[in-house]
């Protein structure tokens, strides 16, 4: 591991301490289950950690642990997820792990999380908000998307108000609105985290679903055992990718 991912993997050890000391089930998804499966740890390139919870989690963390759970109730993450972090918002080497929700959907929500209108208050929520000072890339799309300014930025309640149904054929991880065809790629006939079991992930076991390869082919696709770096994998700060910016800091 790097340094970055030494810090991070340290932040993954406090966190599911936290969530298993009360009770509260998670697995590892995304990259870090992929990292997991195919390289026991990190994506050599990766330099972050995800997980997902149930919103009973999300809320324990936000109400217990606000100082370490950044949420669009308590700082500047515009996303609808939680960032569990030690560092400051304006620190451009934070360290942290994305705590994703699940919930119970349907399509007909879906297609309300991919409208227009919502994919466009998000380009505001993306686009209108601090900004290190050398994200010129971030700051020449704001001035081009000067006409969202109107629009109200959709934060995680709103987007879980939304979407959840108690009855719903379909599970969802919460994310960004997208188009519907990028919505699909967060969505499952089922995700149970009463099915749960372990793997190594560098120098501990962490939990995952025991049907994981469902949730990688869904996420990566047929080939997710070929390692393939992405265009850009360097995080900035706690809320962006490290593209488009000038080399001076």
């Amino acid at each position: 591991m790097n340094i970055k991912q030494q810090k991070t993997y340290e932040l993954l050890v406090e966190l599911t301490d936290i969530l298993d000391k009360n009770n509260f089930k998670y697995s590892l998804f995304y990259g870090s289950l992929l990292g997991a499966v195919r390289h026991n740890g990190f994506i050599p390139w990766d330099d972050d950690v995800d997980i997902i919870v149930e919103p009973e989690a999300y809320q324990f963390l936000e109400k217990n642990y606000s100082n370490y759970f950044k949420t669009s109730n308590n700082s500047r993450n515009f996303f609808p997820f939680g960032k569990f972090t030690h560092d400051d918002e304006d620190d451009p080497d934070a360290c942290f792990v994305d705590v994703f929700v699940v919930i119970k959907t349907n399509m007909k929500n879906l297609k309300w999380l991919s409208s227009l209108k919502n994919r466009t208050r998000f380009l505001k929520n993306f686009t209108h908000r601090k900004l290190f000072d050398f994200q010129w890339g971030v700051k020449l799309l704001r001035a081009l998307l000067w006409w969202v300014k109107p629009y109200k930025k959709i934060y995680y309640e709103e987007i879980y108000q939304n979407l959840y149904d108690e009855n719903g054929d379909l599970f969802i991880v919460l994310f960004a609105p997208q188009k519907l065809r990028e919505v699909l790629k967060n969505v499952y006939k089922q995700i149970n985290f009463d099915a749960l079991t372990t793997h190594v992930f560098e120098q501990k076991e962490f939990k995952i679903l025991s049907n994981w390869e469902e949730y990688l082919l869904n996420s990566y696709g047929p080939n997710w055992r070929i390692p393939k770096r992405t265009f850009v994998s360097k995080h900035l700060g706690l809320y962006d990718l490290d593209i488009f910016t000038s080399k001076k800091r």
